[in-house]
C-alpha cells in the first residue's frame, strides 16, 4: 500500500484510488465493496453511497435488494443489470433510478469478464428499456497485463476514448471512470521497466486534462 501511495503521488495524482472496505474507513474516500456486509459497513461508518461501488458479481439477489440506496451497484453482464432492475423495480424506486455503472472491455482488447464496447450498439435498445435503472459510469476491466511504458500509457487513453464512446453509443452520462488494475500495472512497471515510467505519466496527466476539460469524470483506479 506504501508504494501504491507514491504511485498516486509522483505518477498518478490526478488520480483516487478506489479502496477496499477495512476497519479505518474514512467517510472522503471512495470505496470498493464486495458484498452486502461491505456496504452495509461504509453505511454505518458515514459513508455516502456515490462513493461505494458495489461488484454485483460476487453478490446475490438478497445482497443486492439489500444494497439498494446505499450504493453505486457497478455490473458485469447484462444478467447483472437486468437483476437491478427487476430488483429496483420490486423495491418500488422506479421514480428515482437506480445507478449503475458497467464494467467495459474496450475495443482493441479481451478479457473473460465484462461488457465488451462493441456489444454496445446491440445493448443499447434494451438499456433504453429498463424502466427502474440509469446507466451512469464504468469500470473498464483490467486488461494490463505485459503492458508497459508507451503501450501502457496508451492503454490509460484507450479507457478514456472508451468511456466517452459510451456516453455517445447508450447514451448515458459518466460521472466516473475506474481503471482497474492500474495501480498493480504501474508498479510493475516500476520493477520491471523503470525508465519507461515517465511514458506513463505523461500519458495520464494528458488524460486528466482532457477529462477537466470536456468529461469531468470522476478518474479512479484500483
Amino acid at each position: 500500500m506504501l508504494q501504491y501511495k507514491e504511485i498516486l503521488k509522483t505518477v498518478l495524482p490526478d488520480y483516487m484510488p478506489l479502496k477496499a472496505a477495512a476497519h479505518d474507513i474514512q467517510t472522503e474516500d471512495n470505496y470498493l465493496a464486495r458484498s452486502n456486509q461491505d456496504v452495509a459497513e461504509l453505511a454505518k461508518a458515514g459513508v455516502l453511497p456515490h462513493r461505494v461501488f458495489a461488484d454485483t458479481r460476487s453478490m446475490d439477489e438478497a445482497q443486492i435488494q439489500s444494497a439498494l440506496g446505499k450504493c453505486r451497484f457497478v455490473a458485469g453482464s447484462m444478467e447483472d443489470v437486468r437483476l437491478i432492475n427487476r430488483v429496483a423495480l420490486e423495491k418500488g424506486r422506479e421514480q428515482s433510478l437506480t445507478a449503475v455503472g458497467l464494467y467495459l472491455v474496450p475495443e482493441g482488447h479481451d478479457s473473460r469478464h465484462g461488457i465488451r464496447e462493441a456489444d454496445l450498439p446491440r445493448l443499447a435498445p434494451e438499456l433504453k428499456q429498463l424502466s427502474a435503472i440509469s446507466v451512469q459510469g464504468c469500470f473498464v476491466e483490467d486488461c494490463t497485463e505485459g503492458l508497459y511504458g508507451k503501450d501502457l500509457g496508451r492503454y490509460f487513453r484507450t479507457c478514456y476514448e472508451s468511456a466517452k464512446r459510451m456516453t455517445v453509443i447508450l447514451p448515458c452520462s459518466m460521472p466516473y471512470l475506474c481503471i482497474t488494475g492500474a495501480l498493480g500495472a504501474v508498479a510493475r512497471n516500476l520493477r520491471e521497466q523503470p525508465e519507461t515510467v515517465s511514458e506513463v505519466r505523461r500519458a495520464a496527466e494528458i488524460v486528466a486534462m482532457q477529462n477537466r476539460t470536456a468529461f469531468y469524470a470522476k478518474l479512479l483506479v484500483t
